[in-house]
């Protein structure tokens, strides 16, 4: 019940804000981008009610369920609307992405790690992006890279391996009812649907001063509904946005990376379920080569493991630092130090409120003196 009223609430805020940027007239030269984190921790110890069903894994696995991200995006700068992109984007493709749509040169970034995809979203042309290397991680001791279809793993990636997670199908319960009319006529609907219209009916008017003579033959050809949702939209882009794995039993292939590599199309199994490693031998050839390129050029982690010296229990229940000559010696001085700090604090802010207290008395008393005399006078006045 939590999470439907956080989500509820998500939405009456998303669609104010959207209501405030087309009353203020920004709403028709803005790019709004929604998106989700990646992948929900199903289980372990910071573990929540978030599920990456049906794909395989959780957060800060390489797995599609620990990875693969989610996001809308919606501007009147895109030119095909109302379908399903899943062409390859990393996020920190964002950046030179969004710069783009705001007329900032790539060149002025310098070297960075992400690639312009602003025609890839308002035109759907083919994605600049080819690779994402998902990671390299020696400590953990496994590593995954994505290369067109297809994905490379290996190594110790048991934590999070299974498909977990509520599938949200009626044999876990009854869902909540979709309705596409609470979208439409939402906040965000009337905003997005009125600025859509606005535009189209300034094209129509902008013909009409150019030729009045070709008006009928050009609105003819103009769909004005072209850029508006209707339920049927709605329901039909939800419908190719759903994942499903229809893999039998008897093809499926299972996949153990800490014993030998794995090879998966994500393309056709975007939920790892066929291990592809034996049938491909040449893609796998070829991605063990791109690791060990990618390798020659990884930097150590800088991450240092949690000390165990840092424990607000050795330090009376106080966050401090710890890392000193001698750390241990600093318990109990430190917790002295600041008991004479906090009880000085104390008596002074009591000073301070004493004060003020007998000042308000003080106004207060010479306040009711001075109405009292003004009375006294009229009085004397009237009575004179």
């Amino acid at each position: 019940m939590f999470n439907i009223t956080v989500v509820s609430k998500l939405d009456q805020s998303v669609g104010e804000v959207i209501d405030a940027l087309r009353n203020r007239g920004m709403l028709e030269n803005s790019i709004v981008v929604f998106m989700s984190d990646n992948g929900a921790p199903t289980e372990g110890i910071l573990s929540n009610q978030g599920s990456n069903y049906p794909l395989r894994g959780i957060k800060n696995s390489p797995w599609e369920g620990g990875t693969r991200g989610v996001a809308a995006i919606w501007s009147p700068l895109i030119k095909k609307s109302k379908r399903v992109s899943n062409q390859m984007m990393f996020m920190s493709d964002w950046l030179p992405t969004l710069l783009s749509a705001a007329g900032v040169n790539r060149k002025q970034l310098g070297n960075i790690d992400g690639f312009d995809l602003w025609p890839a979203l308002v035109s759907d042309r083919i994605s600049l992006r080819s690779e994402i290397v998902i990671n390299i991680d020696d400590l953990s001791n496994y590593a995954a890279i994505r290369r067109g279809d297809f994905k490379y793993i290996i190594g110790r990636t048991e934590t999070g391996s299974a498909w977990l997670g509520a599938s949200g199908n009626s044999s876990e319960g009854t869902s909540p009812q979709y309705d596409p009319y609470k979208v439409l006529y939402s906040k965000t609907g009337i905003a997005i649907s009125g600025i859509v219209t606005a535009k189209q009916a300034m094209k129509l008017k902008e013909r009409k001063k150019r030729d009045i003579k070709t008006i009928y033959a050009t609105i003819s050809k103009t769909n004005f509904q072209e850029k508006i949702l209707t339920t049927k939209d709605i329901s039909e882009i939800r419908k190719e946005a759903q994942i499903k794995c229809n893999i039998k039993e008897k093809n499926k292939i299972s996949c153990e990376p800490i014993i030998a590599p794995c090879l998966f199309n994500i393309k056709n199994d975007p939920c790892e379920m066929v291990n592809l490693a034996e049938k491909r031998p040449v893609i796998l050839a070829v991605f063990k080569k791109i690791l060990m390129k990618h390798k020659l050029s990884v930097i150590p982690p800088s991450n240092l493991d949690g000390d165990p010296k840092a424990n607000p229990l050795l330090w009376n229940n106080t966050w401090t630092s710890w890392d000193e000559p001698n750390p241990l010696a600093l318990t109990y001085t430190n917790a002295k130090e600041f008991q004479q700090y906090s009880d000085s604090a104390t008596i002074i802010m009591s000073i301070i409120c004493s004060l003020f207290v007998v000042g308000v008395i003080i106004l207060f008393v010479f306040k009711c003196r001075k109405t009292n005399s003004n009375n006294e006078f009229e009085e004397f006045q009237i009575s004179g």
